[in-house]
């Protein structure tokens, strides 16, 4: 399994905080290259990360790479009901489906 680099955006500061969208969490290799997002109607906040509020469903997005290194975001059907339950997702993708993984990851465990 590849390990990917989960990060949280920023929470918006300044003056018009309120009328930003916090976006939620987002995965890269460690080479800084994209693997995956997580979109969601509902902005990103930690409790409903941690299910103390609720939100919509989870849609999730893989960068799917083609072996000269170029990718094309593409978005799984299925949704997740939680933030765990999507970064399984991706691994489970990842996992079944290595032909999408970032060439210099390909075939390492």
């Amino acid at each position: 399994m590849v390990k990917l680099n989960w990060k949280v955006s920023p929470k918006p500061t300044g003056p018009f905080s309120w009328s930003h969208h916090r976006a939620w969490p987002s995965a890269d290799y460690s080479n800084n290259r994209p693997a995956a997002f997580i979109t969601c109607k509902d902005s990103y906040t930690p409790a409903r990360a941690r299910g103390e509020s609720s939100h919509e469903e989870l849609q999730v997005w893989l960068a799917c790479y083609t072996s000269d290194g170029k990718f094309e975001n593409k978005r799984l059907v299925k949704r997740a009901k939680t933030l765990s339950e999507a970064k399984e997702l991706v691994n489970k993708f990842l996992e079944s489906n290595s032909k999408y993984v970032h060439p210099d990851y390909q075939g390492k465990s």
